[in-house]
């Protein structure tokens, strides 16, 4: 969840409260200077994907009606020249608000329509219009940036260090969750030029990923999530609006093959799901992943490959739950939440991963309505559906 200075349990008081009249708020820095504050949102979208490496997006419609703003130049505020657009939520009634960051100014697009108006005993013509920007998070500057051929060697200290050294120069700081286990950087690892796509490689020997805090803030996390202190349910005063599930076998394994072959020596390491109806060798059948790894260099390094891959991607889930519910906009990707839904007689309970986020605003004010993909085990998701059709036959 995002940064607060709130408390948890008032702030989700007011997601689930009647509040009108939440909005965003602008303000625009470069360097840490403020250039402008107090900008007027009229539109404005966001949406978070985790399989996306810049993982944040958003468009951001600002009202110009004295023809200011929009940027002549790569200097000047609105310009795409390392001016961030700061964001915040703020909840009509009581006006509390949660900051969600500031984001990289990426592409600016003024309307501007001139007005043939008196200015006081002259005709002349007016600009009025707004100012249309797209802006990402702040891991934008770390995937357009790149390694100068002297330092794509890495130093071979420890993975969490070398992600410091990669992205720590964006953030203000890099906090690592304490679940989140360090490992050395392998020997034999080459770096190519992009620092995030590096930077995700080295993550993923350790089953961990990022996300950007609203601090300003980079977090590095286990890559199956976190709680977080909040649940989604139905009924009166709940959050829940609908859910559904998609399920496509096309992204479903159930085992992976690591290998990789060296002087003419194949290295294979195999891991399966066992239980279940995905269970290697039953209905579901064998459909493993295969990952050619330059990181192997036992039958040691081939089984831990093999058995942390088939933890990472069992653990994300793979029944994407689609759920409409109420704008909760301290919810961030990766955290782990239960989504309690209908199920006769009473409701039922599923924990998931958030993997994406998308909410709205318009004519300056909050839609409300939020949508989310939560990412539930197989299992979990059976046993729901089971359940459903036993209660449904009593």
């Amino acid at each position: 969840m995002r940064v607060s200075s709130t408390p948890w349990e008032r702030l989700n008081g007011e997601v689930a409260s009647n509040t009108v009249g939440d909005r965003i708020t602008a303000s625009v820095t470069r360097g840490g200077v403020l250039l402008l504050s107090g900008l007027e949102v009229t539109d404005f979208s966001v949406n978070w994907d985790a399989s996306r490496t810049v993982q944040g997006q958003c468009t951001v419609r600002l009202a110009d009606p004295a023809g200011r703003l929009w940027p002549r130049t790569v200097a000047d505020p609105l310009a795409p020249g390392g001016s961030r657009i700061h964001l915040a939520y703020v909840f009509g009634v009581t006006g509390t608000v949660v900051p969600l960051g500031a984001w990289r100014i990426r592409q600016t697009k003024p309307e501007t329509y001139w007005q043939w108006r008196r200015l006081g005993s002259r005709m002349v013509w007016l600009p009025t219009g707004t100012v249309t920007i797209k802006a990402d998070e702040e891991t934008a500057t770390c995937d357009m940036e790149r390694l100068d051929p002297t330092e794509r060697a890495p130093s071979r200290h420890s993975v969490l260090s070398e992600v410091a050294w990669l992205l720590g120069d964006a953030f203000a700081q890099v906090i690592v969750d304490d679940d989140v286990t360090d490992a050395p950087v392998p020997d034999y690892l080459e770096y190519g030029e992009n620092r995030l796509s590096v930077a995700c490689e080295l993550l993923d020997l350790i089953n961990a990923t990022y996300r950007c805090r609203n601090d300003g803030a980079l977090e590095i996390i286990p890559a199956y999530g976190i709680p977080a202190p909040w649940f989604i349910e139905p009924g009166e005063g709940g959050t829940l609006v609908s859910y559904q599930a998609t399920m496509d076998d096309a992204d479903i394994v159930n085992g992976v093959t690591s290998y990789r072959e060296i002087d003419d020596e194949l290295i294979v390491a195999r891991a399966r799901i066992t239980g279940g109806p995905l269970a290697w060798g039953g209905p579901f059948g064998r459909v493993p992943m295969l990952r050619n790894s330059d990181l192997i260099e036992s039958q040691h390094d081939a089984d831990d490959d093999a058995a942390k891959t088939l933890a990472r991607v069992t653990a994300a889930g793979a029944v994407p739950l689609e759920v409409a519910t109420v704008l909760h906009p301290a919810l961030e990707l990766y955290d782990r939440i239960p989504v309690r839904v209908p199920r006769f007689p009473d409701v039922a309970e599923i924990t998931g991963m958030v993997t994406r986020i998308g909410w709205a605003a318009g004519s300056g004010v909050t839609d409300k309505a939020m949508s989310l993909t939560v990412m539930v085990d197989y299992n979990e998701f059976e046993n729901l559906l089971k359940g459903e059709l036993d209660n449904a036959s009593e």
